[in-house]
């Protein structure tokens, strides 16, 4: 009785054994024969920048419909984990070390890039960045690339339109203090400098300000002929109290200040702002960039900007990347550095040495509260 009784046990053992072995490989298979293909977005979805993570959000989910409408990838449908990062760089460091079996992971925001991109190049995780704009990003590693010029590029072309054609000599800088707002307004002092021309005074303010008066008040004391103001969406309380305070001067930015909530914020005081942005033509009867607006603008019922336009051509990249090589990181990082001339709705793409794109820029400015070409 007693010996039938262990035969009973390690019977049952043996069967739980067996069953878990089961299990544990049909769990393998199912995880290997994944309907999906994944790919990361760590974008800012709350905070002061998330006016330019929800455009992101919204051009990768556009291109994903696309893909997936279209077979997917080899057969696969194409699927994106979006985490938020804030804008924070610590929020983004702790979001990417969570990441697991992500090849690429598509991402914006200067603080967030530069302190995420040890990390990737340490996991061989790809960062696609497609709206950060600090130099330092150049240097970043081999597993990140940019969709986006950075500041360096920009500026030099920018400082040369200010010099030449608004024949200003004698400017002013307001900053948040970022690696965004401190990489950009220091290429812009850097060529504005090298060409003769006489940085006044240089401000910065903290990312949460939501006072500057103490600031514009020194500036309006060196009377300058223009302000050079480099922000997020904070820049439309900048010009308003700027206005408040009865400054009455040109003002210059890049793009990060095309942003309808930026100039909705900023009300009357926006009016005639210049900024430059990459050349992107919501006009272009050329495709895929016709067709993109349109169809952005029946799913969102809104203008594309240059971020949406950036985040979806990373999308379609990427996917056309795994396409070719399979969702292998390292082989993506070679077949990166090795396209040329991706037709993509924001013009050519084609990554230097340093994983950086090279697009030109347009000069453009507000008028009755709409964005339209300088002319």
């Amino acid at each position: 009785m007693e010996t039938n009784t262990k035969r009973k046990i390690i019977g049952s053992i043996l069967f739980v054994v067996i069953l878990i072995v089961i299990l544990t490989l049909t769990f393998k298979v199912l995880k290997t024969t994944d309907k999906n293909i994944e790919i990361g977005a760590l974008l800012p979805l709350s905070g002061n920048a998330a006016i330019y993570g929800q455009s992101m959000e919204s051009g990768i989910e556009l291109a994903v419909e696309e893909i997936n409408k279209n077979r997917g990838i080899n057969g696969k449908g194409l699927k994106i984990t979006y985490e938020d990062s804030k804008g924070d760089p610590k929020t983004a460091v702790t979001t990417l070390s969570l990441m697991e079996n992500i090849p690429v992971v598509i991402t914006a925001i200067s603080g967030v890039v530069l302190s995420t991109a040890p990390l990737a190049n340490e996991k061989e995780i790809i960062l696609l960045n497609v709206g950060a704009k600090s130099p330092l990003i150049s240097e970043a590693g081999d597993y990140v690339f940019s969709n986006i010029p950075n500041s360096n590029y920009d500026e030099k072309l920018f400082v040369k339109f200010v010099k030449e054609n608004l024949n200003i000599n004698k400017i002013a800088i307001i900053h948040i203090n970022n690696d965004y707002g401190v990489g950009t307004s220091k290429a812009f002092n850097k060529y504005f400098t090298e060409s003769g021309g006489d940085i006044l005074i240089s401000e910065t303010y903290e990312t949460d300000a939501t006072d500057f008066k103490t600031q514009l008040t020194k500036i309006k004391a060196k009377d300058p002929e223009a302000i050079f103001l480099v922000g997020l969406k904070e820049q439309g309380l900048v010009l308003k109290q700027a206005k408040e305070l009865g400054i009455n001067k040109r003002w210059l930015a890049p793009e990060g200040f095309a942003q309808p909530e930026i100039i909705k914020i900023a009300g009357g005081a926006a009016e005639n702002v210049i900024f430059h942005t990459p050349n992107f033509d919501l006009r272009s009867q050329s495709e895929p960039t016709k067709s993109f607006v349109e169809d952005y603008k029946s799913r969102y019922s809104k203008d594309p900007d240059i971020y949406a336009a950036n985040s979806y051509d990373a999308t379609m990249l990427l996917a056309t990347a795994i396409k070719e090589v399979g969702p292998n990181s390292q082989k993506i990082k070679d077949w990166l550095y090795n396209i040329n001339n991706f037709q993509g709705v924001s013009g050519i793409i084609k990554f230097d040495f340093n994983g950086d794109v090279i697009k030109p820029i347009l000069i453009k400015t507000i008028k009755n509260q709409q964005i339209t070409e300088f002319n």
